[in-house]
């Protein structure tokens, strides 16, 4: 990358820095240009913008954008931006523009590729350009530079970085009128031959006038408030959460009811300083995704570090873990998202204004405050604001009206959901990885296109994922990406039915026709894991963490993915079709043909097939089995009965038997509501209630889908008691070698059994001197004055090599054994160093 001065047409700039321009782990810049537009353009004044990592765009003072559109680095694109005539000065002063650039550096995350060089590229259609000289630039020094990134609970990059802001050091407000003075603003360069391709398109989106942005929310709710026993701040950004979730939090009663009463009336938040370490946590009653905002009042002194630290939800479903104490008001800030999940603001004197400067996701945040100043008294909130920042869905008239007070509260709940998870393409668990996971998408998309009529932003998920595409016809699972995944086919093959929604929705094969040779090359990948006897043996995820896999060694297909198979194939044929492409064509319909005729010979169990969870018990009824296996002859062995098995088989009708097809779901989903029986796993992955509302109603089951509705969904609305009841278990294992030492393998869990798959992964076993270092060292005696709804005891002998578990289940002992593969120093040898405890829904 070569780094010139000087051009006469919008050109890529940066710092004045050394070449070759290298990559800018979280850094900050300004530009800056001022103008006096007298040029005659038909419509509006709009620039295109831009900006490898990201930018922020301000007119005469005005936010215009916070953020620009996810990219494939070398495939960037630009942002259409109007500039609103109600914001120009009068005609003979001067406009201003001034763009925040971050540069994240090259990062692992899940909304770009990497970073060869960082540069902002901006041109119009009124003569303002990058490159003309007319621009200038200075070191955004109020956010402060460090590389520690946000890592995920996987323990991975995902998203950015905590933020550090110094108030004392940002930049005059005055920078955005046309009088400041530039005096040690420096001239930025012109970067030739850099990453990007030419010329750059705008993006779908801002192309046709749909931007983001929202209202400003507050909080409705003081939760708790009070003292913390926490240390000094500490310049580690990691220890801004590290020191809130080590923290103890005391709070005070007569604190929170004046701060609830001043919040009610509208007042300012005036935090007395009871101590050295404060908090206060809020509660938005609603998941807010976007900019926070931190509002100080005039009597705010300098020297008081408040940190932000943020949480969606008040528990973990899966995990049961408390997400937040209402007692306490301490809240898990790490739980969702990750190490490092917080920001910081240091105080200056006076009025003043904060915005983080990257976008979260949050219902409840606490503020840990320290007093550093030992002249502060108070730390005077005058507002605290979330700056939503979702797509823009217009004027939509879209509304729902069905006359059941319940249905229609899920319904608009779930419309609050689809704008968070809409931002500059579908996001899922926004916040957490703001990550467009493809399988998640295509639903989102069709929401989008339903009730908004908008297929701009399906436009840039189509594009992005052929972009993203591998040599080979592998997909990434959440383009664009430089993470190193590749999706499995169950998720890619979203993607065929994402372009298939597009193609019948606008009537058009014009993405069909762009993306061609993508699509062409992706049914050339997958088809080639399809057997001689038409099987695909690909590698699926099915329906994540409860489908059961064959043994080693044996070949697996999937009874749950086959179906999607087979009606995508059915759509690709058909957008063949429409452009003409005849044979191809022809090749896919003969593929879905075998691969339905294989299904229905290997999938399709009549009157006997095998129960995924006890081999013992008596055969299912006809059902769909969840996947098959072979030993390396020609018979597939039918396994496992789930309900997302069959839910894409029945309703893409290939159990063309209406009376079996609603026999079938009368077995899986019974009534009243649709909760399986014993035997049959309840479907985990959330886009399966969909697909199972869609079959329910292909059967005319369609008061049982509401009811499913319902109870899957109660337990999310407003004010509503829990349904799944979360029960802590404790899981000590004991491993007895020699009975000369004991060795710590696992710990404690919480769960919602409905049902639930516990895995205990062991971590390299620590040695302890004797029985009693082992107690004190889990915690074994303090556990035992704990009120447990169940305790599981797994004692491992070395010298049986089995486990005994103890499981007290209210009062009732059940015995189970489970033979293990140990060495004579106690360490495992088998392939897989877990173990799995299913306890079913229903367990008394």
């Amino acid at each position: 990358v070569c780094v010139v001065e000087g051009d006469s047409s919008a050109q890529w700039i940066w710092r004045n820095v050394s070449t070759p321009v290298q990559p800018q782990t979280n850094v900050f810049t300004y530009f800056r240009t001022v103008f006096n537009s007298t040029t005659k353009v038909d419509g509006p004044l709009t620039i295109r913008v831009a900006a490898d990592s990201n930018a922020a765009v301000f007119f005469n003072g005005h936010v215009l954008t916070r953020k620009v559109t996810r990219y494939k680095e070398e495939n960037i694109t630009a942002d259409v931006i109007a500039l609103p005539p109600p914001l120009f000065n009068p005609i003979d002063e001067k406009n201003v523009i001034v763009i925040r650039h971050h540069s994240w550096g090259d990062i692992t995350c899940f909304q770009r590729t990497g970073q060869k060089a960082p540069g902002l590229y901006v041109d119009s259609n009124f003569g303002v350009f990058t490159g003309s000289g007319e621009w200038r630039y200075v070191a955004g020094i109020e956010y402060i530079v460090h590389h520690d990134q946000i890592i995920g609970v996987e323990g991975n990059g995902r998203i950015r970085f905590p933020q550090i802001v110094n108030g004392s050091t940002a930049l005059p407000v005055d920078v955005h009128s046309p009088m400041y003075d530039e005096g040690e603003w420096l001239t930025p360069l012109v970067i030739k031959n850099g990453p990007w391709n030419t010329p750059i398109p705008s993006s779908e989106t801002t192309a046709v006038g749909i931007g983001q942005g929202g209202e400003l929310k507050s909080p409705v709710y003081v939760l708790q408030a009070g003292t913390t026993d926490a240390p000094a701040p500490q310049t580690d950004p990691y220890s801004i959460q590290s020191d809130q979730l080590n923290a103890h939090f005391t709070p005070s009663d007569q604190l929170r009811q004046e701060l609830m009463r001043n919040l009610s009336a509208g007042g300012p938040l005036v935090i007395p300083r009871l101590g050295d370490n404060m908090f206060v946590t809020l509660d938005f009653a609603l998941p807010q995704h976007g900019y926070l905002q931190l509002h100080f009042g005039e009597s705010q002194t300098e020297g008081v570090v408040v940190d932000s630290l943020y949480t969606e939800k008040p528990f973990d479903l899966y995990s049961g873990d408390v997400y937040v104490n209402q007692t306490s008001g301490w809240v898990n800030s790490y739980g969702i998202v990750g190490k490092g999940y917080g920001d910081r603001f240091h105080t200056t004197n006076g009025t003043q204004m904060v915005e983080f400067p990257d976008e979260r996701t949050m219902r409840w945040l606490v503020l840990h405050i320290r007093f550093q100043n030992s002249q502060a008294t108070h730390l005077h909130l005058q507002n605290v604001f979330v700056q939503q920042w979702m797509y823009d869905i217009g004027k939509s008239k879209a509304f729902f009206s069905s006359g059941d007070p319940v249905v229609d509260r899920i319904a608009n709940l779930s419309l609050v959901f689809a704008g968070l998870g809409m931002s500059d393409t579908y996001v899922d668990t926004p916040g957490r990885e703001d990550g467009q996971w493809i399988e998640d998408a295509r639903p989102r998309a069709l929401i989008a296109a339903r009730w908004f009529n908008d297929t701009a932003l399906r436009k840039i998920m189509i594009r992005q994922q052929a972009e993203a595409q591998h040599e080979n016809g592998d997909m990434h699972p959440f383009p664009p990406s430089n993470y190193p995944a590749i999706a499995s086919v169950d998720w890619s093959v979203q993607w065929v039915a994402t372009m298939y929604d597009d193609f019948k929705w606008r009537r058009s094969p014009d993405l069909v026709a762009k993306y061609w040779s993508q699509l062409v090359l992706y049914w050339q990948r997958v088809l080639s894991f399809v057997t001689k006897d038409n099987m695909f043996t690909g590698r699926c995820l099915n329906d994540i963490r409860i489908t059961p896999s064959c043994p080693r060694g044996q070949l697996q297909a999937s009874g749950i993915v086959t179906p999607w198979l087979i009606e995508r194939l059915r759509f690709s044929a058909e957008m063949a079709q429409a452009i003409d492409e005849t044979e191809q064509a022809q090749n896919w319909t003969v593929a879905a043909d075998g691969l339905q005729t294989s299904f229905m010979n290997n999938f399709y169990v009549d009157k006997q097939g095998t129960n995924v969870l006890s081999s013992s018990s008596p055969p299912p009824p006809p059902h769909i089995a969840a996947i098959a296996c072979n030993e390396g002859g020609d018979d597939w062995s039918p396994v496992g009965v789930m309900q997302a098995a069959h839910t894409v088989a029945i309703f893409t009708g290939l159990i063309n038997d209406t009376r079996q097809a609603s026999a079938m779901m009368d077995y899986v989903a019974p009534a009243p509501d649709g909760s399986p029986p014993p035997g049959v796993l309840r479907w985990n992955n959330p886009t399966y209630l969909r697909r199972m509302l869609k079959a329910l109603s292909h059967v005319n089951k369609t008061l049982r889908a509401v009811n499913h509705l319902k109870e899957r969904f109660n337990q999310y609305l407003p004010g509503t008691p829990q349904v799944l009841r979360r029960t802590r278990i404790c899981v000590c294992v004991f491993v007895a070698c020699k009975f000369e030492s004991f060795k710590r393998i696992s710990y404690c869990y919480q769960f919602s059994p409905n049902p639930f798959v516990l895995t205990i992964r062991t971590p390299l076993p620590l040695c302890f001197k004797d029985k009693e270092d082992l107690f004190q060292s889990i915690g074994y005696h303090e556990l035992m004055k704990t009120p447990l709804q169940v305790v599981v005891f797994v004692v491992v002998s070395c010298s049986c090599c089995c486990f005994l578990l103890l499981l007290l289940l209210h009062g009732v002992i059940v015995v189970k054994t489970f033979l293990v593969s140990f060495n004579e120093k106690g360490k495992w040898t088998g392939r897989s160093q877990r173990m799995e405890l299913v306890l079913m829904g229903g367990v008394p």
